[in-house]
């Protein structure tokens, strides 16, 4: 498209954005630098001690890596936000269940590579690895799709001069769905610089947006209205900010969102209440913030189809459990 063609002329930063990850090239060496240890194929350590892939999970070859643990999956190709192969990175780095488990967290940067590979379908390329379970990979989950090409109906291109005064210096606005206008805004490198500014500055685009990405942001529940006004919003991250069960309130006016992330926030179990309109919602993260089991209980009658995810994690399985298809819910 000609608007995306001027836009990667002004902006290096949106130029880099829209290239595919090569995951061989840019992956890989994260991974081997960082996980191989805990997670390759049986071998001998240099005291002669037999280390086994912890949970399971092998990262050591694309068809382990789809596999996923002894117990469930870790990645959606299409959905970082339901893959626990990015959820558990990017977790605070004082959190306990934070991957890697040894050494220092990823850099931020590594961090957003990997939720952009896994965005854009987790494709491996020609890399295979380590032979292992023969799988189907799927580019991107066509639910997904089919819904965005759904609400690009009747839409028309924002301009590249529109979406770079929307971006400024702190925003990336790209593509969330090639040969529509839909768009993705998200914040890497820049999260401790935004706040309600910077939301206000995407109004413009609001009939646009359909992934909003604010978490570790310093947004409240006064930046958090001017999403009332994003009708096709789709996904939302609100991890690890201030926001209050105010913010809840115009969040539950939000008419096509289906992935809310509220991981590491001050909700608790009487705020869940204000999201019983979202009865479009499909996922909700939880961990880390006030809510308990009962408050996932009672919110799981006024909202039955939304899968609830209040742990994350990979623990070993219990004493005598069989190993599950999925992760536990």
């Amino acid at each position: 498209m000609l608007y995306r063609l001027v836009l990667l002329l002004l902006s290096p930063m949106a130029l880099a954005a829209q290239e595919p990850v090569q995951f061989e090239n840019q992956i890989l060496p994260i991974l081997e630098a960082n996980c191989f240890q805990c997670h390759q194929e049986t071998y001998t350590d240099a005291e002669e001690r037999l280390r086994e892939p912890k949970a399971g999970l092998r990262l050591d070859g694309a068809g382990w890596i789809l596999r996923g643990s002894d117990y469930s999956e870790v990645l959606t190709p299409g959905e970082p936000d339901d893959s626990l192969f990015y959820e558990l990175i990017a977790l605070p780095a004082d959190d306990e269940s934070r991957m890697p488990a040894k050494g220092s967290p990823l850099a931020d940067a590594k961090i957003e590579l990997i939720k952009r590979w896994i965005s854009e379908g987790a494709d491996f390329g020609d890399w295979k690895g380590k032979p292992g379970p023969k799988k189907a990979h799927a580019k991107v989950t066509p639910k997904k799709t089919l819904l965005l090409q759904s609400l690009a109906e009747g839409t028309s291109e924002a301009s590249a001069a529109g979406i770079t005064r929307a971006a400024g210096t702190l925003a990336q606005i790209t593509s969330a769905l090639p040969g529509t206008g839909l768009l993705r805004v998200d914040f890497a490198g820049n999260r401790e610089q935004v706040g309600y500014e910077a939301v206000s500055a995407l109004m413009p685009l609001r009939e646009l947006i359909v992934e909003l990405d604010l978490s570790r942001t310093k947004v409240g529940d006064r930046a958090v209205g001017k999403l009332a006004r994003m009708p096709r919003l789709v996904k939302l991250s609100l991890a690890q900010t201030e926001i209050g069960a105010g913010a809840l309130s115009d969040v539950a006016t939000l008419p096509e969102l289906r992935v809310l992330n509220l991981v590491g926030t001050k909700i608790g179990d009487g705020d869940l209440r204000r999201l019983a309109k979202l009865e479009k919602l499909e996922t909700l993260y939880l961990w880390g913030s006030k809510v308990t089991a009962g408050g996932v209980k009672n919110l799981r009658v006024l909202l039955p189809n939304c899968r609830v995810v209040l742990q994350a994690g990979l623990p070993a399985p219990e004493v005598g459990a069989e190993p599950q298809g999925r992760r536990r819910r």
